[in-house]
Protein backbone atom coordinates (compact mmCIF):
# COMPACT_ATOMS: atom_id res chain seq x y z
CA UNK A 1 0.00 0.00 0.00
CA UNK A 2 2.96 2.53 0.75
CA UNK A 3 4.60 1.70 -2.93
CA UNK A 4 0.86 2.22 -4.18
CA UNK A 5 0.53 5.45 -2.48
CA UNK A 6 4.18 6.92 -3.43
CA UNK A 7 3.63 5.47 -6.85
CA UNK A 8 0.44 7.52 -7.11
CA UNK A 9 2.01 10.72 -6.13
CA UNK A 10 4.84 11.04 -8.51
CA UNK A 11 1.67 10.25 -10.69
CA UNK A 12 0.03 12.87 -9.52
CA UNK A 13 2.73 15.59 -10.55
CA UNK A 14 3.35 14.64 -13.54
CA UNK A 15 -0.36 14.07 -14.85
CA UNK A 16 -1.30 17.72 -12.78
CA UNK A 17 1.91 19.22 -14.75
CA UNK A 18 0.62 17.42 -18.07
CA UNK A 19 -2.45 19.63 -17.39
CA UNK A 20 -1.17 22.95 -16.65
CA UNK A 21 0.83 22.69 -19.95
CA UNK A 22 -2.45 22.96 -21.72
CA UNK A 23 -4.16 25.14 -19.40
CA UNK A 24 -1.75 27.75 -18.69
CA UNK A 25 0.06 27.90 -22.14
CA UNK A 26 3.26 26.15 -22.52
CA UNK A 27 4.50 29.44 -23.04
CA UNK A 28 8.30 27.66 -23.65
CA UNK A 29 7.02 25.00 -25.81
CA UNK A 30 5.39 27.87 -28.16
CA UNK A 31 9.18 29.35 -28.64
CA UNK A 32 10.29 25.61 -29.53
CA UNK A 33 7.68 25.34 -31.93
CA UNK A 34 7.99 28.69 -33.56
CA UNK A 35 11.86 27.30 -34.40
CA UNK A 36 10.88 24.42 -35.60
CA UNK A 37 8.58 25.70 -37.85
CA UNK A 38 10.81 28.07 -39.32
CA UNK A 39 13.07 25.31 -39.95
CA UNK A 40 10.43 23.17 -42.01
CA UNK A 41 9.29 25.91 -43.72
CA UNK A 42 12.77 27.24 -45.13
CA UNK A 43 12.85 29.70 -43.19
CA UNK A 44 15.52 28.80 -40.22
CA UNK A 45 16.93 32.10 -40.36
CA UNK A 46 13.74 33.61 -38.44
CA UNK A 47 14.48 31.31 -35.85
CA UNK A 48 15.97 33.62 -32.82
CA UNK A 49 14.21 37.18 -34.64
CA UNK A 50 10.47 35.94 -35.15
CA UNK A 51 9.00 33.90 -32.13
CA UNK A 52 6.94 33.88 -28.97
CA UNK A 53 9.79 34.95 -26.72
CA UNK A 54 13.33 34.29 -27.05
CA UNK A 55 15.05 31.42 -27.77
CA UNK A 56 18.12 30.31 -26.40
CA UNK A 57 19.24 27.20 -27.57
CA UNK A 58 21.49 26.09 -30.37
CA UNK A 59 19.98 26.07 -33.50
CA UNK A 60 20.92 22.46 -34.13
CA UNK A 61 18.07 22.02 -31.34
CA UNK A 62 15.70 23.31 -33.92
CA UNK A 63 16.71 20.68 -36.59
CA UNK A 64 16.66 17.71 -34.01
CA UNK A 65 13.36 18.25 -33.27
CA UNK A 66 11.68 20.07 -36.01
CA UNK A 67 9.93 16.70 -36.74
CA UNK A 68 7.45 17.54 -34.03
CA UNK A 69 6.24 20.54 -36.14
CA UNK A 70 4.90 18.61 -38.84
CA UNK A 71 1.97 17.38 -35.99
CA UNK A 72 -0.73 20.16 -34.70
CA UNK A 73 0.14 22.50 -32.05
CA UNK A 74 -1.57 20.15 -29.64
CA UNK A 75 -0.90 17.08 -30.79
CA UNK A 76 2.99 17.33 -30.44
CA UNK A 77 2.34 18.81 -26.98
CA UNK A 78 0.78 15.99 -25.80
CA UNK A 79 3.32 13.81 -27.36
CA UNK A 80 5.81 16.49 -25.60
CA UNK A 81 4.58 16.03 -22.38
CA UNK A 82 4.07 12.38 -22.75
CA UNK A 83 7.34 12.15 -23.50
CA UNK A 84 8.71 13.59 -20.69
CA UNK A 85 6.19 11.47 -18.27
CA UNK A 86 8.44 8.33 -19.80
CA UNK A 87 11.67 9.91 -18.71
CA UNK A 88 10.12 10.38 -15.21
CA UNK A 89 9.53 7.42 -15.04
CA UNK A 90 13.16 6.26 -16.01
CA UNK A 91 14.34 8.37 -13.12
CA UNK A 92 12.68 6.42 -10.74
CA UNK A 93 13.46 3.03 -11.68
CA UNK A 94 17.31 3.97 -12.07
CA UNK A 95 17.17 6.30 -8.90
CA UNK A 96 15.60 2.68 -7.36
CA UNK A 97 17.90 0.14 -8.75
CA UNK A 98 20.65 2.27 -7.07
CA UNK A 99 19.15 1.98 -3.67
CA UNK A 100 18.31 -1.55 -4.03
CA UNK A 101 22.11 -2.53 -5.23
CA UNK A 102 23.40 -0.63 -2.53
CA UNK A 103 22.47 -3.91 -0.21
CA UNK A 104 20.96 -1.86 2.11
CA UNK A 105 17.77 -2.55 4.42
CA UNK A 106 15.84 0.26 2.44
CA UNK A 107 16.05 -2.04 -0.75
CA UNK A 108 12.96 -3.34 -0.13
CA UNK A 109 11.61 0.49 -0.39
CA UNK A 110 13.56 1.36 -3.16
CA UNK A 111 10.82 2.48 -5.78
CA UNK A 112 8.96 4.17 -2.98
CA UNK A 113 11.97 6.22 -2.09
CA UNK A 114 12.65 7.20 -5.68
CA UNK A 115 8.95 8.00 -6.33
CA UNK A 116 8.55 9.85 -3.25
CA UNK A 117 11.63 12.01 -4.51
CA UNK A 118 9.29 13.60 -7.62
CA UNK A 119 6.69 14.55 -4.96
CA UNK A 120 9.61 15.96 -2.69
CA UNK A 121 10.59 18.59 -5.70
CA UNK A 122 7.06 18.36 -7.38
CA UNK A 123 7.12 22.17 -7.96
CA UNK A 124 9.88 22.59 -9.86
CA UNK A 125 8.52 19.64 -11.54
CA UNK A 126 5.58 20.99 -12.02
CA UNK A 127 6.58 24.28 -13.38
CA UNK A 128 8.91 22.53 -16.20
CA UNK A 129 5.71 20.54 -17.40
CA UNK A 130 3.42 23.85 -16.84
CA UNK A 131 6.01 25.93 -19.54
CA UNK A 132 6.83 22.89 -21.65
CA UNK A 133 10.40 23.22 -20.82
CA UNK A 134 13.33 21.00 -21.53
CA UNK A 135 14.74 20.30 -18.15
CA UNK A 136 12.98 17.33 -17.58
CA UNK A 137 15.17 15.96 -20.65
CA UNK A 138 18.28 17.24 -19.53
CA UNK A 139 18.19 15.78 -16.58
CA UNK A 140 16.88 12.08 -17.63
CA UNK A 141 19.99 12.51 -20.61
CA UNK A 142 22.36 13.25 -17.73
CA UNK A 143 21.20 10.30 -15.59
CA UNK A 144 21.07 7.93 -18.07
CA UNK A 145 24.59 8.33 -19.30
CA UNK A 146 26.28 8.96 -15.93
CA UNK A 147 24.47 6.07 -14.11
CA UNK A 148 25.08 3.82 -17.40
CA UNK A 149 28.88 4.98 -16.60
CA UNK A 150 28.98 2.52 -13.53
CA UNK A 151 27.15 -0.44 -15.20
CA UNK A 152 28.19 -3.08 -17.52
CA UNK A 153 26.08 -2.57 -20.60
CA UNK A 154 26.23 -3.25 -24.71
CA UNK A 155 28.66 -0.83 -26.14
CA UNK A 156 26.27 0.71 -28.19
CA UNK A 157 24.42 1.96 -25.04
CA UNK A 158 27.44 3.50 -24.16
CA UNK A 159 27.80 5.32 -27.61
CA UNK A 160 24.13 6.39 -27.37
CA UNK A 161 23.96 7.54 -23.71
CA UNK A 162 26.87 10.15 -24.21
CA UNK A 163 26.17 10.76 -27.64
CA UNK A 164 22.69 11.95 -25.91
CA UNK A 165 23.81 13.93 -22.99
CA UNK A 166 26.65 15.41 -26.03
CA UNK A 167 23.63 16.80 -27.85
CA UNK A 168 21.61 17.64 -24.36
CA UNK A 169 24.99 19.76 -23.26
CA UNK A 170 25.53 22.05 -26.52
CA UNK A 171 21.81 22.65 -26.77
CA UNK A 172 21.58 23.91 -22.56
CA UNK A 173 24.72 24.56 -22.20
CA UNK A 174 24.68 23.73 -18.31
CA UNK A 175 25.43 20.11 -18.42
CA UNK A 176 28.85 20.91 -20.07
CA UNK A 177 30.73 19.97 -17.39
CA UNK A 178 29.37 16.52 -17.01
CA UNK A 179 31.16 15.55 -20.67
CA UNK A 180 34.12 15.04 -18.69
CA UNK A 181 32.93 12.13 -16.43
CA UNK A 182 34.48 9.61 -19.30
CA UNK A 183 37.85 11.42 -18.98
CA UNK A 184 38.19 11.48 -15.21
CA UNK A 185 35.99 8.93 -13.46
CA UNK A 186 37.45 6.18 -14.96
CA UNK A 187 38.78 4.16 -12.49
CA UNK A 188 37.43 0.75 -12.40
CA UNK A 189 35.95 1.17 -15.81
CA UNK A 190 37.02 -0.91 -18.76
CA UNK A 191 38.87 0.82 -21.56
CA UNK A 192 36.50 -0.14 -23.82
CA UNK A 193 33.57 1.34 -22.19
CA UNK A 194 35.27 4.38 -21.69
CA UNK A 195 35.97 4.88 -25.50
CA UNK A 196 32.58 4.18 -26.58
CA UNK A 197 31.53 6.85 -23.91
CA UNK A 198 34.32 8.99 -25.34
CA UNK A 199 33.19 8.70 -29.32
CA UNK A 200 29.43 9.28 -27.90
CA UNK A 201 30.49 12.57 -26.54
CA UNK A 202 32.33 13.59 -29.71
CA UNK A 203 29.45 12.25 -32.14
CA UNK A 204 26.44 14.26 -30.53
CA UNK A 205 28.76 17.76 -29.60
CA UNK A 206 29.44 17.31 -33.39
CA UNK A 207 26.04 16.66 -34.85
CA UNK A 208 24.20 19.60 -32.87
CA UNK A 209 27.29 21.78 -34.00
CA UNK A 210 27.27 20.39 -37.19
CA UNK A 211 23.51 19.60 -38.96
CA UNK A 212 22.76 23.83 -39.26
CA UNK A 213 26.10 23.85 -41.42
CA UNK A 214 24.87 20.87 -43.54
CA UNK A 215 21.17 22.38 -43.99
CA UNK A 216 22.39 26.06 -44.59
CA UNK A 217 26.14 26.05 -45.91
CA UNK A 218 28.84 27.70 -44.34
CA UNK A 219 27.72 31.11 -44.40
CA UNK A 220 24.22 30.29 -43.27
CA UNK A 221 25.46 28.63 -40.66
CA UNK A 222 27.85 31.06 -39.20
CA UNK A 223 25.00 33.20 -38.76
CA UNK A 224 22.96 31.24 -36.65
CA UNK A 225 25.76 30.76 -34.60
CA UNK A 226 26.24 34.51 -34.36
CA UNK A 227 22.13 35.16 -33.87
CA UNK A 228 22.57 32.84 -30.98
CA UNK A 229 25.53 34.29 -29.15
CA UNK A 230 23.70 37.79 -29.43
CA UNK A 231 20.02 36.28 -28.10
CA UNK A 232 22.44 34.72 -25.34
CA UNK A 233 24.60 37.77 -24.35
CA UNK A 234 21.43 39.97 -24.93
CA UNK A 235 19.77 38.37 -22.48
CA UNK A 236 22.05 40.22 -20.27
CA UNK A 237 21.17 39.62 -16.14
CA UNK A 238 17.80 39.53 -15.10
CA UNK A 239 16.66 40.51 -11.94
CA UNK A 240 12.92 39.28 -11.91
CA UNK A 241 12.31 37.50 -8.61
CA UNK A 242 11.71 34.48 -10.18
CA UNK A 243 15.92 34.14 -10.79
CA UNK A 244 16.98 31.82 -8.90
CA UNK A 245 20.63 32.09 -9.17
CA UNK A 246 23.14 33.50 -6.26
CA UNK A 247 23.85 36.80 -8.49
CA UNK A 248 19.99 37.67 -8.29
CA UNK A 249 19.77 37.43 -4.88
CA UNK A 250 22.84 40.11 -4.29
CA UNK A 251 20.77 42.26 -6.88
CA UNK A 252 17.75 41.71 -5.08
CA UNK A 253 18.91 42.19 -1.62
CA UNK A 254 22.20 44.26 -1.43
CA UNK A 255 22.13 46.95 -4.52
CA UNK A 256 19.78 49.53 -4.63
CA UNK A 257 18.03 48.02 -7.94
CA UNK A 258 14.08 47.07 -7.53
CA UNK A 259 13.08 43.54 -8.19
CA UNK A 260 10.28 43.21 -10.41
CA UNK A 261 7.60 40.46 -9.40
CA UNK A 262 6.44 38.88 -12.51
CA UNK A 263 3.64 37.22 -11.34
CA UNK A 264 2.17 40.55 -9.38
CA UNK A 265 2.71 42.83 -11.98
CA UNK A 266 4.64 44.86 -9.14
CA UNK A 267 8.36 46.32 -8.46
CA UNK A 268 9.63 45.79 -4.86
CA UNK A 269 12.46 47.59 -3.05
CA UNK A 270 14.22 44.68 -1.43
CA UNK A 271 17.58 46.00 -0.97
CA UNK A 272 19.15 49.09 0.62
CA UNK A 273 22.53 49.90 -1.85
CA UNK A 274 24.57 47.52 0.80
CA UNK A 275 26.83 46.87 -2.60
CA UNK A 276 27.88 48.48 -5.33
CA UNK A 277 27.09 46.94 -8.80
CA UNK A 278 30.66 46.20 -9.46
CA UNK A 279 31.09 44.31 -6.08
CA UNK A 280 28.13 42.32 -6.74
CA UNK A 281 30.11 41.51 -10.22
CA UNK A 282 33.15 40.72 -8.98
CA UNK A 283 31.06 38.12 -6.09
CA UNK A 284 29.69 37.21 -8.60
CA UNK A 285 32.55 36.40 -10.44
CA UNK A 286 33.74 34.62 -7.61
CA UNK A 287 31.17 32.61 -7.13
CA UNK A 288 30.83 31.19 -10.52
CA UNK A 289 34.60 29.95 -10.01
CA UNK A 290 33.85 28.53 -6.48
CA UNK A 291 31.11 26.63 -7.63
CA UNK A 292 32.77 25.50 -10.85
CA UNK A 293 35.79 24.38 -8.75
CA UNK A 294 33.36 22.26 -6.75
CA UNK A 295 32.04 20.69 -9.91
CA UNK A 296 35.82 20.02 -10.94
CA UNK A 297 36.96 19.20 -7.89
CA UNK A 298 34.08 15.74 -7.82
CA UNK A 299 35.68 14.62 -11.03
CA UNK A 300 38.80 14.94 -10.15
CA UNK A 301 39.43 14.64 -6.12
CA UNK A 302 39.68 11.44 -4.31
CA UNK A 303 36.62 11.14 -1.64
CA UNK A 304 35.51 8.84 1.03
CA UNK A 305 32.00 9.33 -0.67
CA UNK A 306 30.71 6.80 -3.63
CA UNK A 307 30.85 7.29 -6.64
CA UNK A 308 27.48 7.69 -7.51
CA UNK A 309 26.92 9.77 -4.73
CA UNK A 310 29.63 12.55 -6.27
CA UNK A 311 27.80 11.77 -9.65
CA UNK A 312 24.57 12.83 -7.79
CA UNK A 313 25.55 15.80 -6.63
CA UNK A 314 28.11 16.65 -9.48
CA UNK A 315 24.39 16.34 -11.89
CA UNK A 316 22.54 18.55 -8.94
CA UNK A 317 25.61 20.89 -8.60
CA UNK A 318 25.94 21.70 -12.33
CA UNK A 319 23.04 24.58 -12.10
CA UNK A 320 24.96 26.04 -9.27
CA UNK A 321 27.31 28.50 -11.49
CA UNK A 322 25.08 29.87 -13.45
CA UNK A 323 23.93 33.65 -12.98
CA UNK A 324 20.48 32.23 -14.37
CA UNK A 325 18.70 29.81 -12.79
CA UNK A 326 14.75 29.85 -13.33
CA UNK A 327 12.21 27.53 -10.82
CA UNK A 328 12.36 24.29 -13.28
CA UNK A 329 16.05 24.01 -13.50
CA UNK A 330 15.37 22.82 -9.94
CA UNK A 331 14.42 19.21 -11.08
CA UNK A 332 17.95 18.87 -11.11
CA UNK A 333 17.38 18.76 -7.13
CA UNK A 334 15.93 15.21 -7.94
CA UNK A 335 19.16 13.31 -8.05
CA UNK A 336 20.06 14.82 -4.35
CA UNK A 337 16.79 14.70 -3.49
CA UNK A 338 16.32 10.81 -3.38
CA UNK A 339 19.55 10.49 -1.69
CA UNK A 340 18.40 12.62 0.67
CA UNK A 341 15.58 10.85 1.36
CA UNK A 342 16.93 7.66 1.45
CA UNK A 343 19.37 8.70 4.44
CA UNK A 344 16.88 10.13 6.49
CA UNK A 345 14.76 7.08 6.01
CA UNK A 346 17.41 4.75 7.38
CA UNK A 347 17.67 6.57 10.69
CA UNK A 348 13.99 5.65 10.98
CA UNK A 349 14.43 5.94 15.01
CA UNK A 350 14.79 9.55 14.84
CA UNK A 351 11.30 11.22 14.51
CA UNK A 352 13.17 14.75 14.20
CA UNK A 353 14.43 13.61 11.24
CA UNK A 354 11.63 13.12 9.37
CA UNK A 355 10.02 16.49 10.57
CA UNK A 356 13.06 18.06 9.12
CA UNK A 357 12.74 16.63 5.71
CA UNK A 358 8.74 17.57 5.84
CA UNK A 359 10.10 21.03 6.23
CA UNK A 360 12.78 21.27 3.81
CA UNK A 361 9.88 19.72 0.94
CA UNK A 362 7.59 22.71 2.30
CA UNK A 363 10.29 25.15 1.70
CA UNK A 364 10.26 24.06 -2.02
CA UNK A 365 6.32 23.02 -2.50
CA UNK A 366 4.47 24.92 -0.29
CA UNK A 367 6.02 28.93 -0.73
CA UNK A 368 4.10 29.69 -3.77
CA UNK A 369 2.04 32.66 -3.82
CA UNK A 370 -1.26 30.78 -3.93
CA UNK A 371 -0.43 29.06 -0.56
CA UNK A 372 1.19 31.96 1.85
CA UNK A 373 0.38 35.77 -0.26
CA UNK A 374 2.19 37.75 -2.27
CA UNK A 375 3.76 39.77 0.14
CA UNK A 376 6.16 36.37 1.40
CA UNK A 377 5.84 34.44 -1.65
CA UNK A 378 7.68 37.65 -3.47
CA UNK A 379 10.48 37.81 -0.85
CA UNK A 380 11.34 34.36 -0.40
CA UNK A 381 11.56 34.07 -3.85
CA UNK A 382 13.65 37.11 -4.46
CA UNK A 383 15.90 35.62 -1.60
CA UNK A 384 16.17 32.70 -4.21
CA UNK A 385 14.95 30.22 -1.54
CA UNK A 386 15.19 27.47 -3.89
CA UNK A 387 19.05 27.76 -4.71
CA UNK A 388 19.53 27.68 -1.06
CA UNK A 389 16.83 24.55 -0.21
CA UNK A 390 19.27 22.72 -2.85
CA UNK A 391 21.88 23.67 -2.22
CA UNK A 392 21.62 22.51 1.49
CA UNK A 393 20.48 19.49 0.34
CA UNK A 394 23.62 18.59 -1.85
CA UNK A 395 25.93 19.40 1.06
CA UNK A 396 24.08 17.32 3.67
CA UNK A 397 24.38 14.68 1.09
CA UNK A 398 28.18 15.00 0.35
CA UNK A 399 28.85 15.23 4.25
CA UNK A 400 26.73 11.77 4.33
CA UNK A 401 30.60 9.34 4.47
CA UNK A 402 29.47 6.88 7.37
CA UNK A 403 26.08 5.47 5.90
CA UNK A 404 25.59 2.38 5.37
CA UNK A 405 23.89 2.55 2.69
CA UNK A 406 26.89 3.21 0.26
CA UNK A 407 25.34 5.08 -2.99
Amino acid sequence: MKKLGSLLSAALVVFVGTYWAFDRGAKDFQVFYAAWSHVLSGHSSQMYALSPDRFLYAPGFAWLFSPFALLPYRVALLIWCFFKIGVVAFLVQELADVIRKASSPLSRHALSIAALGVLFCARPFLIDFQYGQVNILILGASSWAVLGHFKKVEPIWDFTRWAVLGVAAVAKIFPLPLLLVPLFLSAGVPPKKLRGERWGVFAGVGLILVIPFLFEGLQGGASLYFQWNQALFSRGMPIESHNQSFTAFLFHFASDLATPVIAQGRIYQFGHGLLSLETIKHLSLGWTLITSGFLLALLTVSSAQSQLRRVACLTSGLILPSHLVWKPYFVMTYPVAVLFLSDALEQNAKRSRFIFVLFTAAFINLTTFDLIGYEWAAALEAMSLLLWVHLFIMILVMGRTSSRVKL
